[in-house]
């Protein structure tokens, strides 16, 4: 019994030699019978996007940026870019108060992010834009919304007019929240190509917007200055997502997920050391794509 133990561990130890010959002589040849974990480059990315300079506009690099995506909470960027272009006509100011409602509390969808606006105080616009930026805040979009609108559908009708002005031709929004028919909202959808003419028009148009996109985290108090809100920014890029910074500078814009649109991103950059400073817009059509990854990726390859 023993030496057939023997036997049997010479034998495997002639075939774990015989095996490393042959990836050897492999290798010598130019083959490869072993497949190494394969790095991932910018043409194993499935999902939809789009590349630009964000100071020319230019387009540098789109897959799929036609196809049909769902926005998710990256509708923002456009529900901002429609709440200040209506102040803007009713005159309104940034620093002019919004006193919430329980009517705007009620409005929220069930499930919706929020900040937890209070009912009876009173917030600056400013200040929930910022929520709405940063923290992706659905309570602060419905209080803007029925600050400056007599209802949704004035409101939705006012986004889409917008979204026209800019040239997004394959979209179209039913909220300004960014839900869909995951949530019972059948008539949002866009394209990553609509979407990076929403990013180019924001960034060039509304100051606010990239100020707002910036920040890491948010301070927001009511005009009595007793109720205080403190979130974290949802980009993960601003939270342990690493990235090339020496040679470029995340700076915004906004995400967005839900159960139907999965994980969408829209990117703005500043160069550091990089060539150019860029626009990105992802959007995922399947359930394993990770858009910070994405993302990277196109950063590296176009900065």
């Amino acid at each position: 019994m023993r030496l057939r133990r023997i036997e049997k561990s010479l034998a495997r130890r002639v075939a774990a030699v015989a095996l490393s010959m042959m990836i050897a002589t492999s290798a010598m040849n130019g083959e490869c019978t072993v497949d190494a974990k394969k790095k991932m480059t910018v043409a194993d990315i499935k999902a939809s996007y789009v590349v630009a300079d964000a100071t020319t506009g230019e387009i540098l690099a789109t897959h799929k940026a036609g196809k049909k995506v769902y926005p998710a909470s990256t509708t923002k960027v456009l529900t901002i870019c429609t709440i200040l272009e209506r102040m803007k006509a009713k005159g309104i100011k940034k620093n002019d108060y919004v006193k919430i409602t329980k009517k705007m509390i009620k409005s929220v969808p069930s499930g919706s992010k929020c900040a937890y606006i209070r009912k009876g105080k009173k917030y600056t616009y400013r200040d929930l834009i910022g929520l709405v930026m940063v923290v992706s805040a659905a309570d602060a979009v419905q209080a803007l919304n029925k600050a400056l609108y007599k209802s949704n559908k004035a409101f939705t009708k006012d986004m889409n007019r917008v979204a026209a002005k800019i040239g997004m031709s394959k979209s179209h929004f039913d909220n300004g929240i960014g839900l869909d028919k995951g949530n019972g909202y059948n008539n949002i959808y866009t394209t990553a190509d609509d979407m990076m003419k929403l990013e180019i028009y924001a960034s060039n148009n509304h100051q606010l917007i990239n100020t707002m996109a910036k920040k890491k985290r948010i301070k927001v108090y009511d005009k009595s200055r007793k109720a205080c809100h403190v979130f974290r920014s949802t980009n993960l890029f601003y939270r342990g997502f690493k990235y090339s910074k020496k040679r470029y500078k995340v700076v915004g814009m906004k995400t967005g997920y839900t159960s139907v649109a999965k994980h969408t991103l829209l990117t703005k950059t500043e160069a550091v050391l990089a060539d150019r400073s860029l626009l990105v817009a992802v959007f995922n059509i399947g359930k394993k794509e990770n858009v910070y990854k994405d993302t990277k990726l196109l950063l590296d390859m176009y900065s």
